[in-house]
């Protein structure tokens, strides 16, 4: 962790002199000590980092996808006011249960259009959905397979 720290300073310092690696390994070093002392970091928490991020790397791709899927759906609605639109609020229920990745759904839930959650209350959710079509969508959705991939791990 510490050499990503640093490696991270030198890409940020955009040169590499002595005293730029001198001072990133020095703030490296404060940081990961902070880590350790206040955030519970254990080297040995480490091994599962790999596939994780990598797991995170395929969230967000799903994501950017998800977004690009909604809006053209949106815009197919905007520009067609002959279509009709069935807003519905739904309520589910999500298998997370850490509530860092439940409110990690329920923002991707709200930024993907057509779609917004209301209240969010111990994995309860409610959401505002501009069609039928993307409520049925919500419940077991593509983020919430994807976030349990990453509890699990």
């Amino acid at each position: 962790m510490f050499l990503i720290f640093l490696i991270i300073w030198i890409i940020i310092s955009a040169k590499i002199t002595v005293e730029i690696v001198i001072v990133g390994a020095i703030i490296s070093a404060l940081v990961l000590l902070f880590q350790y002392k206040n955030m519970n970091y254990r080297p040995t928490l480490n091994r599962k980092t790999p596939k994780k991020l990598l797991l995170w790397i395929l969230y967000a791709l799903t994501l950017i996808t998800e977004i690009a899927k909604a809006a053209f759906s949106i815009i197919r609605i905007v520009m067609n006011p002959t279509l009709k639109i069935t807003p519905c609020i739904i309520h589910f229920k999500t298998k997370l249960t850490d509530p860092t990745l439940r409110v990690v759904l329920a923002n991707s839930i709200t930024i993907t259009p057509g779609s917004i959650i209301v209240e969010l209350n111990d994995g309860q959710y409610s959401a505002h959905c501009l069609t039928t079509e993307v409520a049925d969508t919500l419940e077991n959705s593509i983020f919430e397979q994807q976030l349990l991939k990453i509890e699990k791990i």
